[in-house]
């Protein structure tokens, strides 16, 4: 489901709809039915699966304004996985230091670079914002319900 056009209308639907938490509910789902499916599947299919599901689910919870919960699932998910793409060996040049705790391997055909290096600036705008939050500043500027980011 995920790599045909189906998912792509899924996504758009709940963005359309607005209703992140029925999309959290689904994201989760289809993460315990791959997990349930995963010997029935080629591994590279497997994981790329998990690398959409995940940054569904995240983005789930940034659009629910969930700030806590998704910088909570963020940091499981790059503790507990080793989810990839790949990158030039050129990369460390392009991209800076900041790309290098993301660096999972190399080899000949480039870098392998944990795949929430992408996310990465929405992880740290996100954490500045339940530090806002935290320290009793408002945010209902901030916030997604609002329309406004």
């Amino acid at each position: 489901m995920m790599v045909s056009p189906g998912w792509s209308s899924f996504v758009r639907l709940v963005r359309s709809t607005r209703d992140y938490e029925l999309g959290l509910r689904c994201g989760f789902r289809l993460l315990t039915a791959a997990a349930a499916h995963r010997g029935r599947m080629p591994r590279e299919i497997y994981r790329l699966h998990l690398r959409l599901l995940f940054t569904f689910t995240l983005a789930m919870l940034d659009q629910g304004d969930r700030w806590a919960s998704y910088l909570e699932n963020w940091r499981s998910i790059r503790e507990k996985t080793n989810l990839s793409m790949l990158y030039g060996q050129e990369a460390t040049e392009d991209h800076g230091e900041r790309i290098v705790p993301y660096i999972l391997g190399r080899d000949d055909s480039g870098l392998h670079v944990h795949f929430l290096y992408g996310q990465d600036h929405r992880r740290s705008l996100i954490e500045r914002k339940l530090s806002r939050m935290l320290a009793g500043k408002p945010v209902g500027h901030m916030m997604h319900r609002d329309g406004r980011t």
